[in-house]
C-alpha cells in the first residue's frame, strides 16, 4: 500500500512539474510576442512617419503603458491635439496593433481547430481593414 502512495505521489509530482514549467514557457511566449509587437508597432509607425513626410526621427512615437502600446511624441502635446495628420497616425497605429493581435489570436484559434471563434476574429479583422482604407481615403481627400 504504501509503495502505491509512493509512486502515485511521484507520478503527480512529475504532473506538477510539467503543468508548471509549461505555465512558464507560456508565460514567457507572451512576454516575448508582447516585446516583438511592440517592435514592429515601432517599425510601422515609423513607415507611417515617413509615408505622412516627417523627417526621420520626428513625428507620432510609441511607448509601452500599462502593458500597452501607445503613441505619444513628446513636446508635441499641443500640435497631436489639433493636427489632423497627428491624429491620423495615431488611429492607423491603433489599428495596426490590433490587426496584430487578432493575426495572432487567428493563428491560435485555426491551430486549436476552432473555425466559429477563427470566422469571428476574420469578421473583425475585416471590419477593421474597412476602418483603416476609410481613414486612408479621408486622409487623401
Amino acid at each position: 500500500m504504501g509503495e502505491l502512495f509512493l509512486v502515485l505521489g511521484g507520478v503527480v509530482l512529475v504532473a506538477v512539474i510539467f503543468f508548471a514549467r509549461k505555465g512558464r514557457q507560456q508565460r514567457e511566449r507572451q512576454e516575448a510576442e508582447r516585446r516583438e509587437n511592440a517592435r514592429e508597432a515601432n517599425r510601422l509607425l515609423k513607415d507611417i512617419n515617413k509615408s505622412l513626410g516627417f523627417p526621420e526621427g520626428t513625428g507620432p512615437t510609441g511607448i509601452m503603458v500599462d502593458g500597452e502600446y501607445r503613441v505619444v511624441n513628446v513636446g508635441h502635446t499641443e500640435r497631436m491635439k489639433t493636427d489632423p495628420t497627428y491624429a491620423f497616425g495615431n488611429e492607423v497605429a491603433e489599428i495596426l496593433l490590433e490587426m496584430n493581435d487578432l493575426e495572432g489570436a487567428l493563428k491560435e484559434a485555426e491551430a486549436q481547430g476552432d473555425h466559429s471563434l477563427a470566422a469571428k476574429i476574420r469578421a473583425e479583422m475585416t471590419t477593421l481593414e474597412t476602418r483603416a482604407m476609410a481613414l486612408a481615403e479621408k486622409q487623401q481627400r
